[in-house]
């Protein structure tokens, strides 16, 4: 089956990126609301930059469920290379 057999599924990575984002958003309630929606895979992590946030990505995107990707974290203008790696 392809995509365009199913219906489509948006993969939501929420990132606390420390204290940068968590400080001020609240992640979980956040994480709570998006998974009320069924066309949403949501997903939190500490850190997009690191490899344990990098590789959820690849692995929900590997699970073959997804076919778009919201990434909220904090920008990846000082990042940049590693998340082009991951993409």
């Amino acid at each position: 089956m392809n995509n365009i057999d199913k219906d489509p599924k948006i993969g939501v990575f929420l990132y606390h990126c420390g204290d940068n984002i968590a400080d001020t958003v609240k992640i979980k309630e956040l994480k709570k609301e998006f998974s009320k929606n069924k066309e949403l895979v949501v997903k939190d992590h500490l850190f997009v930059r690191s490899e344990a946030g990098q590789n959820l990505i690849l692995k929900t995107l590997t699970d073959g469920n997804i076919d778009r990707v919201v990434v909220a974290s904090c920008s990846p203008k000082h990042h940049w290379n590693i998340s082009k790696s991951c993409i």
